[in-house]
């Protein structure tokens, strides 16, 4: 088994928060509170600041500690203005979250080819933790996937 580790620099997040008014137009994200999860719709141009700061609202809102599943649909996206870096820290404070809570599915519905290689970094580096995860360009699947009970 291959190690993984991510470190997580101040610089780092603070490049995040500096740019996000120079990368975005509005927002390319929107999160939707299921009764057991959350569905996250990302669209137009998705900049690493939208990864972070929709992270960042899923895991302050308290329902959060009850979330089974996260189901991100990026079917609507146009363009992807991340840098490996960026996507590495938002791995990283997933791998963070995986460590102290429950389990987690999260499916990743995408055909945006620059968006599959990040998602992919994102499936094999949950690999060493609780949480399940799977890439698919299908949002049927992703949903049947996510409410099949393991």
């Amino acid at each position: 088994m291959a190690t993984i580790s991510y470190v997580l620099s101040s610089n780092s997040l603070t490049n995040i928060r500096d740019n996000r008014t120079a990368w975005g137009k509005g927002l390319s994200y929107k999160n939707n509170w299921e009764q057991e999860g959350i569905y996250i719709e990302l669209s137009g141009i998705l900049t690493e600041a939208d990864f972070y700061d929709s992270n960042m609202e899923i895991y302050d809102d308290e329902r959060f500690q009850h979330c089974r599943y996260q189901l991100v649909d990026a079917l609507k996206v146009e363009e992807v203005q991340a840098s490996v870096e960026a996507m590495e820290v938002v791995i990283g404070m997933d791998l963070v979250a995986s460590s102290y809570t429950h389990n987690m599915k999260i499916a990743f519905v995408t055909k945006n080819h620059q968006l599959r290689k990040i998602f992919s970094m994102y499936v094999n580096a949950l690999i060493c933790t609780k949480w399940q995860s799977i890439l698919t360009d299908n949002l049927e699947h992703a949903r049947q996937w996510i409410n099949n009970p393991d």
